[in-house]
């Protein structure tokens, strides 16, 4: 990412953030299920350190084999945290069933307006939440230049958001 690129970027990200401290289900939420950014993705950090000082527990995702655990995660910062696959910090401790949160907030490539969500194809994501009922509430985040017109088509196994977050509005479906 340019400079420039890269300075847009850390704005929108920023106003993503303080968007997501005002979205109801996540300032009622005692628990956020969230994730580490990656290659482009929005960084919701400075949002998971205020949920974080009013109270909220947050779990961070570990990759092992093909799923994802969460992982209660006091320490943010995660500086000394051993990277796993796709050079992701991987929180230390034990996994919390996914089931136990309030709310998750999950990242993506794209979103259609009907909130399906286009990952990184690997499935992480989809297997995590497609054993779950309605809860907990699934919250895309993404920046507004990643919803697409057209459907993704998705697959069956493929998992709809309840909420879509962007910097210029939230979708809710």
């Amino acid at each position: 990412m340019q400079s420039r690129e890269r300075e847009l970027h850390q704005q929108l990200s920023l106003y993503i953030s303080k968007g997501l401290t005002k979205v109801p289900e996540l300032l009622a939420a005692a628990k956020i299920a969230a994730y580490w950014p990656i290659k482009g993705e929005v960084d919701i950090r400075p949002a998971l350190e205020t949920f974080q000082a009013n109270g909220a527990e947050i779990y961070l995702p570990r990759v092992t084999g093909v799923n994802l655990e969460f992982i209660a995660t006091p320490d943010l910062r995660l500086k000394d945290a051993p990277k796993g696959p796709f050079g992701i910090p991987c929180p230390d401790g034990e996994p919390q069933p996914l089931s136990s949160v309030d709310c998750v907030l999950v990242p993506a490539l794209g979103f259609d307006p009907e909130g399906n969500r286009l990952g990184r194809g690997k499935g992480y994501y989809d297997r995590a939440l497609g054993t779950l009922n309605s809860t907990p509430i699934r919250i895309g985040v993404g920046f507004s230049d990643q919803i697409v017109e057209e459907g993704l088509n998705p697959l069956p196994h493929d998992v709809q958001m309840h909420l879509v977050v962007t910097e210029k509005t939230i979708y809710r479906f």
